[in-house]
C-alpha cells in the first residue's frame, strides 16, 4: 500500500491519530520502522490535541518492550520533536517524566540537554517536578497498582538530577564512577518548585545534604552559584540544608569561599543574604582564604567582599550591621588619599586601562598589603583611596619598593600611568576622621 500510495500514511482517523501514532501507541516498532522509512513525514503529524508520535511513544506506549527502539527512531526520523509540545504546552521530556520512562528520558537527553529546565509553558513545573511527583505518588501506593513503577521514576529523578548538576546526560547514575551521585547539589542546580524540594529533602538530605563535589563545594555553594527561580523557595531551601548539616554554612571550598562568599559574589538578593547569616551569625566574621584562586579577593570579609562585587546597599548595610567589631577593626586599618591630574583628552582611555587592569598588578597590590583601592574621577582631577593592613603604608608601593621590583608588568604599568596619563600621584593630609569620636 505504501509503494502505490505513501501519502496514505499521512491519513488521520477522527481523533487526529496516523498510523504512526498508533503504532507508537501499541509498540509496533516494525510497523513505526516502517512508515519513518518511507514516510518520515509522518512523525511530524499531529492529532487533535496536538500530539505526535514521540509523544505517544512515550505516553501510551513507554510500557512496551520495543518502546526504546521506538522512541529513537522517531527522534531520528523527527529530530525537532523533542522540542514540540503538545496543546498542554508538555514537551517530550515532560511526558516521560510524567509516564516513568527513564529509557525515554535518556534517549532525549542524549539527543542535548535543551529541554531539561524547560519550565515556561507547564506553569512553571520542571521534567524533575514531573518525576518527583510520580515517585511520591508511587512510594505511596504500596499496594496499588502504582507502587511497581517506583523504581522506573526514581530512576527518572536521578537521571535529571544528576544531568542538571554536571551539564551533560548521565544516562545511568547508579553505576558512574567519575560522576558521584549528589542529589541535593542537583537539586540545587535545578531548583524545581518548593513541593519537589521538600521531597527530595526527605528522600535524599539525611545522606547526602552535606555531601562535597569534586571541588569541595557544599549544596549551599551550587546554591549560591545558581540562577534564582524563587528568591523565597532558596532562602527556605537555605533552612532546610542547614537544619541536616549545619556545618555547610561555614565550610570552605576549594576556591576559599564559604556560601556566603559566593552568594556574594553572585549579587544575591537581601533575603537570601539574611538567611544565610541567621543559619550562622559567625559568616558574617568569616573570611576569604588567603589561599583564594582569586587574589583579588584573598582575606576579605563578607562586608568587603559585598562592596567590592557591587551588592545591593541593603546587602552591604545589613553585614555592616551584623559584624560591629569588624567595622571598628576596618576603620583602624592604614588608609590614604591621594590625587593627580589627568592630562588632556586622556578621560575615556584611562578609565578603559583600569577596566583591563593588568593581572599582575591587581596580586602585586593584594601581596603589598593593599586591602581596598578606589580611584574616583572630577573632570581631570583623579583621586586615589588606598586602605592597607595594618602596619603597612605607601612606601610599599613607591618607587625602589618589592611592589614595583616584583615584575616587569607593574614595572610597565606605573610608568605608563605616569608618563601617558598623570605626573603622579600627591598624597593629601587627613585632618579629621570620625574614627576619633
Amino acid at each position: 500500500m505504501l509503494r502505490v500510495d505513501p501519502s496514505c500514511a499521512l491519513i488521520r482517523n477522527a481523533e487526529g491519530y496516523c498510523p504512526l501514532h498508533t503504532a507508537a501507541q501499541i509498540g509496533n516498532f516494525a510497523a513505526v520502522q516502517l512508515l519513518c522509512a518511507m514516510v518520515p513525514a509522518s512523525a511530524e503529524v499531529q492529532c487533535e490535541e496536538g500530539c505526535i508520535p514521540l509523544h505517544e511513544a512515550l505516553t501510551i506506549g513507554s510500557d512496551h518492550q520495543d518502546a526504546p527502539q521506538i522512541i529513537s527512531t522517531l527522534i531520528n526520523t523527527f529530530p525537532s520533536s523533542i522540542k514540540l509540545t503538545n496543546d498542554e504546552g508538555l514537551l517530550p521530556i515532560h511526558l516521560a517524566a510524567m509516564s516513568g520512562s527513564s529509557c525515554g528520558i535518556r534517549i532525549i537527553l542524549g539527543f542535548g540537554l535543551s529541554t531539561i529546565f524547560a519550565r515556561e509553558n507547564t506553569e512553571e513545573t520542571l521534567p524533575l517536578d514531573f518525576a518527583v511527583d510520580g515517585l511520591m505518588s508511587a512510594l505511596r501506593n504500596k499496594t496499588q497498582e502504582l507502587y511497581w513503577q517506583t523504581d522506573s521514576y526514581r530512576k527518572c529523578t536521578t537521571i535529571l538530577l544528576m544531568s542538571a548538576f554536571y551539564k551533560q546526560p548521565i544516562l545511568f547514575p547508579e553505576d558512574s564512577l567519575d560522576t558521584p551521585f549528589l542529589p541535593i547539589h542537583g537539586t540545587a542546580t535545578a531548583q524545581p518548585c518548593k513541593r519537589s524540594w521538600t521531597q527530595l529533602m526527605s528522600l535524599y538530605g539525611e545522606e547526602y545534604g552535606g555531601a562535597l563535589d569534586q571541588n569541595r563545594k557544599t549544596a549551599l555553594h551550587i546554591l549560591m552559584s545558581s540562577a534564582l527561580f524563587q528568591e523565597d523557595l532558596v532562602a527556605d531551601a537555605v533552612s532546610s540544608i542547614h537544619s541536616m548539616h549545619p556545618h555547610c554554612i561555614t565550610h570552605l571550598d576549594n576556591t576559599g569561599f564559604i556560601p556566603l562568599h559566593a552568594a556574594l559574589i553572585n549579587k544575591m538578593p537581601y533575603n537570601v543574604v539574611q538567611r544565610l547569616v541567621e543559619c550562622n551569625g559567625s559568616s558574617v566574621s568569616a573570611s576569604v582564604s588567603e589561599d583564594c584562586a582569586n587574589d583579588s579577593f584573598r582575606a576579605m570579609f563578607p562586608f568587603q567582599l559585598a562592596a567590592s562585587c557591587g551588592c545591593d546597599l541593603d546587602v552591604i548595610n545589613f553585614l555592616l550591621r551584623s559584624a560591629p567589631d569588624l567595622i571598628t577593626h576596618h576603620e583602624r586599618m592604614p588608609r590614604f588619599l591621594l590625587k593627580a591630574k589627568l592630562k588632556p583628552e586622556k578621560e575615556q582611555q584611562y578609565v578603559d586601562e583600569h577596566n583591563n587592569i593588568y593581572p599582575e598588578v591587581s596580586s602585586g597590590l593584594r601581596s603589598a598589603g593593599v586591602i581596598n583601592l578606589h580611584i574616583w574621577k572630577d573632570g581631570l582631577s583623579l583621586y586615589l583611596m588606598v586602605e592597607m593592613e595594618e602596619g603597612k603604608d605607601l612606601s610599599a608601593l613607591g618607587e625602589g619598593s618589592d611592589y614595583r621590583n616584583s615584575c616587569p608588568r607593574i614595572q610597565e604599568w606605573e610608568v605608563k600611568m605616569e608618563t601617558e596619563f598623570h605626573g603622579g600621584w600627591t598624597q593629601i593630609e587627613e585632618i579629621h576622621s570620625s574614627d576619633n569620636w
